[in-house]
């Protein structure tokens, strides 16, 4: 999928809309996610890590309506995937993380390059 000014917008829309997809239902499974991982000691931490990563995705939103326009957010993006995915792999290698989260953090990698990469273009 190319934007108006032939640009591909296609992975900025994708990576917006899945992960909308997933951080929002977060609102609403505090109560289920507590149960696996112990009770919460500060829930505001939980909800601001998903508001922020909501709001986040605006910038994806901006940056597939008009990639010309907002290609110096694509630096911002690549290092908002790059926030959560060199984390979670550090994480992972102290085993302080448990092993269904590191996919995730493999997503965020993969969004990192791809969006370098047309950064780069």
């Amino acid at each position: 999928m190319f934007g108006r000014s032939g640009w591909p917008v296609g992975p900025f829309c994708s990576c917006w809309r899945l992960r909308v997809a997933v951080l929002l239902p977060l609102y609403f499974l505090e109560a289920n996610i507590a149960v696996d991982t112990g009770v919460f000691a500060h829930p505001e931490y939980f909800y601001r890590f998903v508001g922020t990563a909501l709001a986040a995705q605006g910038i994806f939103f901006m940056i597939a309506y008009d990639p010309l326009r907002f290609r110096p957010a694509m630096l911002f993006a690549v290092l908002e995937k790059l926030a959560f995915s060199v984390p979670v792999f550090a994480l992972s290698g102290s085993g302080r993380v448990v092993g269904s989260v590191v996919p995730f953090g493999a997503i965020d990698f993969f969004w990192a390059i791809v969006f370098a990469s047309l950064w780069l273009r």
